[in-house]
């Protein structure tokens, strides 16, 4: 996990270098890799040829974390191999709209789901050791005394089942929190959609479709900057979303694309509704982060609630049997 997160940012380091080498010094991507590569160290070896790889074509690494880049300069090289570097340019120039819009749930995610898994532990603990050594004690004192356990008692710590179920739960709960903050993180990173689980899920639904339009505007940003016919465009934008065809960009921002591309003014939309969609894209990950937060730790906090008093009620009602 650490070592691809390294090639993630070693390679998106890369980009962003040779696009600025680009604009400042009117290199091309391929001057400018060269001259990164006499400058910079060589411990980002495998980030340059991976790059160098994209430029000339070359098939995308089975586990590239840029390969919607290499799908984007396969048609812009087909199309207008010329216009290679300006698509390369506008992919980098966008390509950390996702990462800021969805940063700060990420933290929070990460915050929340430590404190969740501490407290499940705690409970954990404690219950296990309330179930071997507390409650056995009392459960004898009451049959000295021919009586009988609380029926609260008898059912949560009189077996070991609600402990493992409480557990269970919390931990499905816990780990979807934290296959979800991975899965933002991942898709931010590799400026891609949410893998499929994810996008299924009925929590994550909404905050896919954001995403899906955001890197939808992305992708066919740079396209168009290669000079790729608008219609041609579109469709690779979608298919690159969804190589199954079942991608169209959400009301109102299909109708808003739609009639700028017929007055010969998409691009200039596709700037305006990049900004507004990143700010649609974070407060969708904010509602879904709170919404989540709240959940587990509702959950978690109920569980703690129901343990504590049914290992307590039999020491609260220890007078009335005596």
């Amino acid at each position: 996990m650490f070592r691809r997160v390294d090639q993630v940012g070693q390679l998106d380091y890369v980009a962003r270098q040779v696009a600025r080498l680009m604009a400042r010094d009117g290199l091309t991507s391929a001057a400018a890799l060269e001259l990164m590569e006499r400058l910079e160290p060589e411990g980002r070896r495998a980030a340059y040829e991976q790059f160098r790889g994209a430029l000339a074509g070359d098939a995308a690494p089975a586990d590239s974390p840029l390969s919607t880049l290499w799908q984007l300069l396969a048609t812009v090289r087909t199309s207008a191999p010329a216009r290679v570097d300006q698509c390369v340019l506008s992919f980098v120039r966008h390509a950390q709209l996702a990462h800021g819009a969805l940063r700060d749930v990420v933290r929070g995610l990460r915050a929340s789901t430590s404190y969740s898994g501490a407290l499940l532990a705690v409970l954990l603990v404690v219950a296990g050791l309330m179930e071997m050594f507390v409650v056995p004690s009392i459960a004898l004192l009451y049959r000295s005394m021919d009586a009988q356990l609380p029926p609260l008692a008898v059912a949560v710590v009189g077996s070991p089942w609600p402990l493992v179920a409480a557990v269970l739960i919390g931990m499905t709960l816990w780990m979807f929190s934290v296959a979800l903050a991975s899965g933002l993180t991942r898709a931010a990173r590799n400026v891609a959609p949410l893998p499929p689980w994810l996008r299924a899920t009925a929590l994550a639904r909404n905050l896919a479709r954001q995403l899906d339009d955001l890197l939808y505007l992305q992708y066919l940003a740079a396209l168009l900057d290669g000079a790729v016919a608008s219609e041609t465009a579109q469709r690779t934008a979608a298919q690159t979303i969804d190589p199954h065809g079942g991608y169209r960009p959400a009301e109102p921002l299909a109708g808003f694309l739609d009639g700028a591309a017929q007055l010969g003014l998409l691009t200039d939309e596709i700037n305006t509704q990049l900004d507004e969609q990143s700010q649609r894209l974070a407060i969708a990950a904010d509602t879904l982060g709170r919404r989540l937060t709240l959940l587990l730790r509702l959950i978690v906090y109920s569980f703690i609630a129901i343990f504590v008093l049914a290992m307590y009620q039999p020491i609260f009602q220890l007078g009335s049997v005596v």
